[in-house]
């Protein structure tokens, strides 16, 4: 969980420094300075497109954190085979999804509605924005944007396999930003500690491996029904668990 927060506010920064210096503005030679009509237009779409980012994006998010969801984890819940299956709640979906609908929007609002809207003045609004914003504002969304989208859909692929499933003889682990599911046995599994709940902080459950990766429930996957996954978990390997209060940590 704290790498998928960290995630996108590193991605935010990173973006968003030196911006003036990797995109300088170099002023056209053929540059014309717009006439009362043209400024009108500009301002105008600088305004809609502002309104239409904002319908864009809350409309995609509404449907990837929707109905995608929960078809997502409907498909993935037809496993019969598997004991239990944890899968990202909706609040891991929020955070990773906005990143590739936000490399996507100016996109497609600038380079097709803009275009659309503006028609011929559209080089002219190029170049009044880089003006106005004293470096190659435009010319910059291209990478940044682009960059954004790539790493985005990037993890949101990682999001769509990130689960856990429980069989009888094996737990299959699909770690974030993994391609290949990891598979263990249960004989495998090192330590098993749980942390019961409070009126103040949920239960947490860790299930740690011999090869040194864990499933930590504080940081990763997690579910309501925590507390019988680790009783099923330290039944089918013999683990004893580790029972670890909360005024202990």
């Amino acid at each position: 969980m704290i790498n998928m927060i960290t995630v996108p506010i590193s991605l935010i920064i990173l973006a968003m420094a030196g911006l003036r210096k990797l995109f300088p503005y170099r002023p056209v030679d053929t540059y014309w300075q717009p006439g009362h009509e043209a400024f009108e237009k500009y301002k105008r779409w600088d305004k809609r497109s502002g309104w239409l980012m904002l319908i864009y994006f809350t409309a995609i998010m509404l449907i990837v954190c929707g109905p995608l969801f929960y078809i997502r984890g409907f498909y993935q819940l037809q496993d019969k085979a598997a004991q239990f299956i944890v899968l990202p709640r909706v609040f891991e979906w929020i955070i990773i999804s906005w990143i590739p609908i936000l490399g996507l929007c100016p996109l497609f609002i600038l380079f097709l509605g803009g275009r659309r809207y503006l028609g011929a003045d559209f080089d002219g609004y190029i170049d009044y924005s880089n003006r106005r914003a004293n470096y190659n504002a435009v010319g910059s969304i291209i990478p940044l944007c682009g960059g954004f989208a790539v790493l985005g859909i990037t993890l949101f692929y990682c999001l769509w396999s990130y689960s856990i499933y429980a069989y009888r003889d094996k737990i299959v682990v699909n770690w974030f930003l993994s391609y290949k599911a990891q598979v263990y046995f249960y004989d495998q599994i090192k330590s098993i500690s749980f942390t019961p709940a409070t009126s103040e902080k949920y239960a947490i459950g860790k299930v740690m491996f011999k090869d040194g990766l864990d499933w930590d429930t504080s940081t990763g996957l997690r579910d309501p029904d925590i507390a019988a996954h680790i009783q099923f978990i330290s039944k089918r390997s013999g683990v004893k668990i580790d029972t670890v209060n909360m005024s202990n940590n």
